[in-house]
């Protein structure tokens, strides 16, 4: 490293005659937003305002997505979906229910918007609402392509703008493309679920599936993520109660529910 003469004589070529730390009160002035945000917030209340007197109904739907609550009626549409599963039981892959469950939540929930890095026809996270996002813009689908990280980054970008509620798809196995947006969706503590499926001791081979699983360790580098809840299913009931607890994860921290007869659910 420099020492202290040499970083004397730096600052002397370039002009540079201010202390350590300070910063010229000219540059400080170029780089302060305060006034021009707070003006430019104003701005945008005073047009919220209107359009809330305009579009009440609108506006609330607005705020109630940018807040991340849950619409009044979820939970008591969830508990009747529940409720015709435990009265017809049956044996599925626990990718099927996970997509049973988005099929019976996405019309409750207009926040949804899902994607899959190149796998949505085996990751089963395409529900019979599903639009592509493409040169229509009011799409809720993302098909990413074979691009693991891009698709995690882009949720979260997603996620910290608010109003959406993203969920990505890939095979339990390339979760290691996409470990640096995973880690720093959980630094941030941001709302994205992240379905990992075909997750066999064989990696890649199509044995037991969930939204999460047991390839290679990788659900518990998975659980090492502070902020992130790393869960699999033991049953059908569980699958969908993943889904349900993961659509509004920031306001509830309720336990899953016992499933009789299911195994292997952490």
């Amino acid at each position: 490293p420099l020492g202290d003469a040499e970083i004397a004589l730096t600052r002397e070529q370039l002009g540079w005659k201010y202390a350590p730390f300070e910063i010229p009160s000219e540059i400080y002035a170029q780089w302060d937003a305060k006034e021009a945000g707070q003006a430019k917030e104003s701005a945008w209340n005073e047009k919220f305002a209107a359009y809330e007197k305009a579009f009440p109904q609108e506006a609330a739907e607005f705020t109630r997505r940018m807040k991340g609550d849950m619409p009044a009626d979820f939970d008591a549409k969830a508990n009747e979906f529940i409720a015709k599963l435990q009265a017809n039981p049956s044996k599925i892959a626990s990718r099927k229910a996970s997509q049973n469950a988005i099929e019976a939540f996405g019309p409750l929930l207009p926040e949804f918007l899902g994607g899959s890095a190149d796998l949505a026809p085996s990751n089963l996270t395409l529900w019979s609402g599903s639009k592509a996002i493409n040169e229509d813009a009011a799409g809720n689908y993302i098909h990413y392509g074979v691009r693991e990280f891009g698709m995690t980054a882009i949720a979260n970008g997603i996620a910290l703008h608010g109003g959406f509620l993203p969920y990505t798809s890939t095979f339990l196995m390339f979760v290691e493309y996409a470990r640096n947006a995973v880690r720093m969706a959980a630094l941030m503590k941001q709302r994205q679920v992240m379905v990992y499926t075909h997750d066999s001791i064989g990696l890649g081979r199509r044995w037991p599936d969930a939204p999460a699983g047991r390839a290679g360790g990788k659900p518990a580098r998975n659980a090492e993520h502070v902020h992130m809840a790393s869960v699999r299913p033991g049953g059908i009931r569980g699958g969908v109660e993943i889904w349900r607890r993961a659509s509004g994860w920031p306001n509830r921290a309720d336990p899953l529910p016992s499933e009789p007869g299911a195994a292997g659910t952490y």
